[in-house]
């Protein structure tokens, strides 16, 4: 039943909409459950070749996230450090799933996300009314947001079912569709790096990067068509602008995590006061103008979509290397050198834009990706037809 704690965080996404309690489930079910199981075991995941190349990155990288004075709370240090570190304990996490448990969790997540798709489909006022936190997008007559309530999350999710061989041409199209359904600009950057790191054993990079090239260009013409190009003009408008007078929250962060790891070079200011739900009183933010942006006031989960400025404001460049670093070394036992670092150059990207380190939601997504991309043959997991 190791599946178990994992599908508990994926219910806990709709559920978090009724009750905000949930919405730290999957702190919870990670830090006890998962934790706890991988304790157990850290007699065969410490051999000397994992601690000079994993354990040592990983804890220069935690004494770099730590705040240089005294004058924090401990248990805010440890939950803003501990913030970034989902996906690298889902993964490690996944590992031991068996192919049944393995096959019950992926079971389990494309009966949810489809449910949530019919369910938004055939009741959508009632969906609104329950899930839904965005109505508008582009020229799209109805925003696909599923059980996952955010168009970002459930278009992640269906690249998973795009992606992986277990499914059939159906289940593809669908996916497809869904993700053009979300108007989710995230969505189809995945679609087309997913795509292209599942085929690295199948094609060369030339026509690997020419085929790459034909999805870009087809994504962009459906986008423009569906209004979205527009949208990302605008985003790069607003980040073209200065910090403090910046409408686009991920670019507010981005630009300013810039600006802290070089006046802080080569360190950032820490976890505790940058980028995560435990920096809310950082004198950062007042320092850089940006206090009396609503976005800070009303304490957004927005301020921290972008996990790759969290951890460059919170622990610089030095910080940054290192994270990658640590996280690449986990992808290598299992993927081998090219594909690890495909992976990693996906992971990089969509961090930008998305919170798949402290998201339970999205890193859980993203070691099941990881899971089939280690699998050497996915035709031993089928379901569909």
């Amino acid at each position: 039943m190791r599946d178990l704690p994992l599908i508990v965080i994926v219910l806990a996404l709709p559920i978090s909409k009724f009750f905000p309690v949930f919405s730290v489930i999957d702190d919870a079910i990670i830090l006890i459950t998962i934790i706890l199981f991988l304790i157990l075991r850290v007699a065969k995941l410490i051999k000397v070749g994992v601690i000079k190349k994993f354990l040592i990155p990983l804890f220069i990288f935690i004494m770099i996230a730590l705040p240089w004075n005294n004058n924090n709370d401990t248990l805010m240090v440890v939950l803003s450090v501990f913030f970034v570190f989902k996906l690298h304990v889902l993964i490690s996490y996944v590992r031991y799933l068996t192919p049944d448990e393995f096959r019950r969790l992926i079971n389990f997540l494309f009966v949810f996300t489809f449910v949530g798709i019919l369910f938004q489909v055939f009741f959508p006022e009632l969906h609104s009314h329950l899930l839904t936190r965005e109505l508008s997008r582009g020229s799209l007559g109805i925003v696909l947001s599923g059980l996952q309530a955010n168009p970002n999350y459930l278009a992640l999710t269906l690249v998973l079912f795009f992606v992986c061989n277990k499914y059939g041409v159906l289940v593809k199209f669908l996916s497809i569709l869904s993700i053009f359904s979300t108007g989710s600009r995230t969505g189809f950057i995945f679609t087309i790096a997913g795509w292209a790191v599942g085929k690295l054993d199948q094609f060369s990079f030339s026509r690997l990067f020419l085929y790459s090239v034909i999805l870009s260009s087809i994504s962009l013409v459906v986008l423009y068509y569906l209004g979205i190009v527009d949208t990302i003009l605008n985003d790069i408008k607003y980040f073209s602008g200065g910090i403090s007078d910046n409408l686009y929250i991920r670019g507010i962060m981005i630009k300013m995590a810039l600006s802290v790891s070089l006046d802080e070079f080569p360190f950032g200011v820490s976890l505790v006061q940058f980028g995560t739900p435990y920096s809310w009183a950082s004198s950062v933010y007042e320092y850089y103008g940006v206090a009396e942006l609503h976005f800070f006031y009303e304490k957004s989960s927005a301020v921290f979509d972008s996990n790759l400025a969290t951890i460059l404001g919170g622990t610089g460049f030095l910080g940054l290397f290192f994270y990658f670093y640590s996280l690449y070394y986990l992808l290598k036992l299992e993927l081998g050198l090219q594909k690890a670092l495909f992976y990693l150059g996906t992971v990089v990207l969509i961090s930008i834009f998305m919170p798949i380190f402290s998201s339970g939601y999205l890193a859980l997504v993203f070691s099941m990706f990881y899971k089939f991309l280690s699998m050497e043959k996915i035709s031993a997991y089928p379901t569909s037809k």
